[in-house]
């Protein structure tokens, strides 16, 4: 298994990928250092597998969606809980600001895992590059566009919450029902919270777009980073 420099090394050697996108590509290899996520999925799940010997490609691939489909309605529930359970206890504490903070960080990890999806070259299956890959790939395929696209639509839930939190920590008399309506309208560009600060209101709606350009791309024609191959198809259909 490759490490995140090695693949930022196949990268450049290629010399396949130029200007921007290459930056822009090694930069988001670079932040997977930092990522909770990526260290579960391409460190420590593939150091556990390897010492059970586990080579069957079927059941790493089973072990990896599990982890990540646990991982991302973890982040879910968690949003949930400090919106509607934590944050109004710990207004105007120390303890609201780390609760940000960690939220912030959770954006964090879904925008570098839709960005690893769609910007970095991909391998043709999971797990070792074969020699028949593009010399330039190195990320992992996604194992189906269905799955995808549900991820996808809890990554929608997942930042309409997040904002909500960051507008009930500005506004403090929001409820979080209300927080979270507001949230919602930002998102539907149909109205924004009073009393919120200009800067979150647009980085909600500059993050709306990119997700939704995500989904719009993973549903014209089935095809790019989310489509399915020939002989890619786990579990069958």
């Amino acid at each position: 298994m490759r490490t995140w420099r090695q693949k930022i090394r196949d990268l450049w050697k290629a010399d396949q990928i130029h200007g921007i996108e290459l930056v822009f590509d090694t930069i988001v290899l670079a932040l997977r250092y930092v990522s909770i996520s990526y260290w579960a999925k391409d460190r420590w799940l593939n150091e556990y597998l390897n010492r059970r010997r586990t080579s069957d490609a079927r059941y790493r691939r089973i072990w990896r969606d599990n982890l990540i489909d646990t991982y991302c309605l973890l982040q879910l529930f968690a949003l949930w809980a400090v919106l509607f359970l934590f944050l109004q206890p710990l207004q105007g504490t120390w303890g609201a600001n780390i609760l940000c903070f960690l939220v912030g960080y959770i954006l964090f990890e879904i925008y570098l895992n839709l960005f690893s999806i769609f910007f970095l070259p991909r391998q043709k299956e999971i797990g070792t590059p074969k020699l028949s890959d593009n010399p330039s790939a190195v990320n992992e395929p996604s194992t189906s566009v269905e799955r995808s696209i549900l991820l996808l639509f809890v990554n929608v839930l997942q930042i309409a919450l997040a904002f909500a939190i960051f507008y009930k920590k500005s506004i403090p008399g929001l409820t979080p029902s209300d927080a979270f309506s507001a949230a919602v309208f930002v998102f539907g560009t149909v109205g924004t919270p009073n009393g919120a600060p200009p800067v979150l209101v647009g980085l909600q709606i500059f993050l709306d777009f990119l997700l939704v350009a995500s989904i719009l791309a993973s549903f014209v024609g089935q095809a790019g980073p989310f489509a399915k191959k020939p002989d890619n198809l786990w579990p069958p259909q």
